[in-house]
């Protein structure tokens, strides 16, 4: 039995468990006019509670801890709720209200890193034959500096595992749609980036086309960290495409199961998008970048995952109106590589 505190904290999800035996009920809190987390008091939960240094490790089923706090503090600040009922939470609420103070301090560098940047930009760039490596170094020695210059953030820059189309993925992120327009403006027009130009294609163009779309992050995308794994990680960026009218299902499925469950067969989740409204498609799409280890851990978290008990059952519960993703091309799936000059590896 648990007291599970259940806090979304600007898009991260942060459960807690307290060991006791409680009554059941539904708590909801706010901070400056917005839902900000809630207290759910369930029977149901046999979660035990965790710590983990690094934070947002899945030890059990829905068993999470806040990142940046030790065991004992949690507990300490977590309210003790007997079998008198649901009602003693009330009398606790000075707790309540002080691990709502300590939350942006215990996760404020990964959130200042998530939200800085309100409007994320995918990039795909198609080489011509042969110009894939000049079109790594003019990005390495020249573009990446030049878009910070004219405030974009570069978080990532990757090539497909198989590469067989010569291209480029890469995000970068801007403080908005409106700051985006100006930083692209200021870049083209920056006498350093149209020498760099210049020079790099004194022997012919090195990219034939370009592909770029608009995205914000999901309520329930966690707090971005822009870190290089040692040994880099193979990344996988997916893009699904629901039936019309599914979208927010989808959204609702990976908000209240799919993360956890991919955090407890070993993927990291770092990124979930919904396409701007003004992008194509993009009452229907879904655009999410997680990790692996290597391709054989990628392999095993997923069979583990779709074998899993409760993945089925959420599933079959989520299709009961008919299915949500399309029959065909509802999944897109690219293997990608960190190049050397990725700020995310």
């Amino acid at each position: 039995m648990g007291v599970n505190l259940e806090v979304a904290c600007l898009g991260q999800r942060i459960l807690c468990i307290s060991e006791t035996k409680i009554a059941e009920g539904y708590i909801l809190l706010h901070y400056d006019h917005r839902l900000w987390g809630s207290f759910w008091v369930s029977r149901k939960s046999r979660n035990v509670l965790c710590y983990s240094p690094d934070g947002f490790n899945l030890f059990r089923r829905n068993a999470f801890i806040l990142q940046g706090l030790s065991e004992e503090r949690l507990r300490h600040l977590v309210p003790r709720v007997s079998t008198r009922g649901a009602t003693e939470i009330f009398t606790n609420m000075k707790n309540v209200l002080s691990l709502l103070l300590l939350l942006p301090f215990a996760i404020a560098t990964n959130l200042h890193a998530d939200k800085e940047g309100h409007v994320y930009e995918l990039r795909t760039y198609h080489a011509h034959e042969g110009k894939l490596d000049a079109l790594h170094a003019r990005f390495r020695d020249h573009t990446c500096d030049l878009f910070e210059k004219h405030g974009m953030k570069n978080i990532g820059y990757w090539v497909p595992v198989d590469n067989e189309s010569n291209t480029l993925v890469y995000i970068v992120s801007h403080a908005s749609r409106e700051a985006g327009q100006k930083s692209w403006g200021a870049f083209l027009n920056d006498p350093d980036w149209v020498a760099a130009y210049k020079a790099s294609t004194r022997d012919g163009k090195l990219v034939r086309k370009i592909d770029r779309v608009f995205l914000t992050a999901t309520d329930y995308s966690p707090a971005l960290r822009i870190e290089a794994g040692d040994p880099a990680r193979l990344f996988e960026l997916r893009t699904y495409t629901t039936n019309e009218g599914k979208r927010a299902d989808i959204n609702k499925r990976f908000r209240d199961h799919t993360c956890a469950l991919f955090t407890k067969h070993g993927m990291s989740n770092l990124l979930y998008c919904d396409l701007m409204p003004d992008q194509k498609a993009s009452d229907v799409t879904l655009t999410y970048l997680i990790t692996h280890k290597s391709q054989e851990a990628r392999k095993a978290s997923w069979d583990a995952f779709r074998k899993d008990p409760d993945w089925q059952a959420v599933f079959k519960a989520s299709r009961v109106k008919g299915p949500i993703l399309l029959k065909k091309g509802g999944v897109k799936s690219t293997l990608l590589n960190p190049v050397d000059y990725s700020p995310m590896k």
